[in-house]
């Protein structure tokens, strides 16, 4: 037998976890679409151009290209389909505000991490295109937990973050390239020992916002009573809004802060959130950027993700056992008794206690192509 390897990375969705996850995406889009986000289903490869406008620095897009033979131009295969939803709010659909949009769809990374060792991935989420204040910016709160209380998962944490905070800070401290590299790895690393040979004062600043890293009602006060420069303290002034807003609907719900979290994504640009389950894996991330001047708010998560943390049980069904021997099966007919077929294996493949194992899984058998109730 031939020993057929995937490329690293890559994996083939068996009958169980296959199951699990339709499950887990036709409870979503039905959550979406009597919540008013229509689905849409994007090309699975773009020219460069439009894949990747929304990210500035294109060099560090994980994605893999490749030559279109027809227009010799380069193209590539979606990593993330975030910013295909804002090419077609920004084009095919520009005349629709506000504008409700849902999806999913495989995507595909040249790079995995030690964390996450897949490179293809089910990505599902949605985006509100042209928000007008905190109110909207919750309605996608919201909807995540909704959505995560369909898939029965109701043991996580929150925690926002202002990704627009750092290139604030990086203003008002004049931070040239190198500087601002050496700043964000600081703040990835959670490491301020470096900061001094930028700036003492620049220090200073960071180990109040490092500080303030933990749960909201004991932290927030830190960022209250401090005095940040100009362009620092107007980011942080419309953090602690939404935070507060935020808090005032999820009065019972424990939300963490971390205001120097760095975007992976590089396009928000306002309140970034991520929902963590308790074995601290991350379920949704979501978070505001803005799409020729028009203010937008989503969230994306990972199926594979889900589906490791979702309690869903599964639909009771009528199950028939239709043994290998059973010829001129009437399949049609079963079916529109709503049964669910479960098929037997040949003899041949030896493991019979294979077919006793299915069979006693089935509530009915079919004998010389009657129905009868398994015993």
């Amino acid at each position: 037998m031939n020993n057929f390897l995937l490329p690293e990375g890559f994996r083939d969705t068996l009958p169980n976890l296959a199951a699990k996850e339709v499950s887990i995406l036709s409870i979503f889009c039905d959550l979406m679409l009597k919540t008013g986000y229509q689905i849409v289903k994007p090309s699975l490869i773009e020219f460069e151009k439009s894949l990747f406008f929304l990210n500035i620095d294109r060099e560090n897009v994980n994605s893999f290209r490749l030559l279109d033979p027809l227009s010799q131009k380069m193209m590539g295969l979606r990593s993330d389909m975030t910013t295909q939803i804002a090419r077609i709010a920004s084009s095919t659909l520009k005349k629709k505000r506000p504008l409700r949009l849902s999806y999913f769809g495989e995507i595909l990374k040249v790079k995995n991490s030690q964390l996450k060792i897949s490179r293809q991935s089910t990505q599902l989420g949605a985006e509100f295109i042209g928000i007008n204040d905190t109110c909207d910016e919750f309605e996608m709160i919201e909807l995540v937990i909704m959505f995560l209380n369909k898939l029965k998962i109701d043991d996580y944490s929150i925690s926002f973050s202002m990704p627009s905070l750092f290139n604030a800070v990086s203003r008002d401290f004049n931070l040239d390239k190198i500087q601002k590299q050496a700043l964000k790895n600081c703040y990835e690393n959670k490491n301020l020992s470096e900061i001094n040979k930028i700036s003492k004062q620049l220090k200073e600043l960071s180990t109040i916002l490092i500080n303030s890293i933990g749960p909201f009602s004991k932290n927030i006060k830190i960022l209250e009573k401090s005095n940040f420069p100009t362009n620092t303290k107007e980011q942080i002034d419309d953090y602690i809004t939404s935070l507060k807003f935020i808090k005032s609907k999820l009065k019972d719900t424990e939300i963490n802060i971390d205001p120097i979290e760095i975007d992976k994504f590089g396009y928000h640009n306002g309140i970034l959130f991520k929902f963590y389950s308790k074995n601290f894996e991350e379920l949704i991330s979501g978070g505001k950027y803005n799409i020729s001047n028009e203010n937008c708010i989503g969230f994306s998560c990972l199926l594979e993700n889900l589906s490791k943390e979702s309690y869903i049980e599964q639909k009771i069904v009528k199950k028939i056992f239709i043994p290998h021997s059973e010829k001129n099966v009437n399949r049609a007919e079963l079916i529109k008794k709503e049964f669910f077929i479960v098929d037997g294996f040949r003899e041949v493949l030896g493991d019979m206690t294979k077919n006793q194992e299915i069979k006693n899984d089935c509530d009915y058998i079919l004998i010389n192509n009657s129905v009868m109730k398994n015993k």
